[in-house]
């Protein structure tokens, strides 16, 4: 009994570590978001997504806020370049715009205020991964 439950406890704590090294992360959505994500680290803090399209751009599934500095990483996995838009809810024009090329990952900091809402926008066709952090 005693060694089928440390087999047990090891294979908990092995599949804790890959869920550690390996976080969820959810798909881009075709809208805008609705919900926030603080990116305090004493709050949500992280965040990770992937998307893939076609013919229709993506959002981010959340409104990231609550820093004064954002951390974004984008991988295109995708054989065209992408166009990332970085919006705040209360304006219209893209707050940020960057190009991430075909096969390449870019990785970038911008400042921000802490107090407004800022969402990223994917141009199709696209195959992305992306994490949002504090800067």
């Amino acid at each position: 009994m005693k060694i089928f439950i440390k087999k047990v406890w090891l294979i908990l704590l092995m599949m804790a570590l890959v869920v550690e090294l390996n976080p969820i992360q959810a798909s881009a959505t075709v809208n805008k978001p609705s919900e926030n994500w603080n990116l305090n680290p004493s709050k949500d803090g992280r965040y990770s997504g992937r998307g893939n399209a076609k013919g229709t751009n993506l959002y981010s599934n959340y409104n990231f806020t609550s820093v004064t500095k954002m951390r974004f990483e984008v991988v295109n996995k995708g054989e065209k370049d992408i166009t990332v838009n970085i919006y705040r809810t209360d304006a219209y024009v893209s707050y940020y715009r960057i190009t991430v090329e075909a096969n390449s990952t870019a990785i970038w900091n911008m400042s921000t205020n802490s107090s407004k809402k800022y969402y990223v926008r994917f141009s199709a066709p696209c195959n992305f991964t992306y994490t949002v952090t504090k800067g």
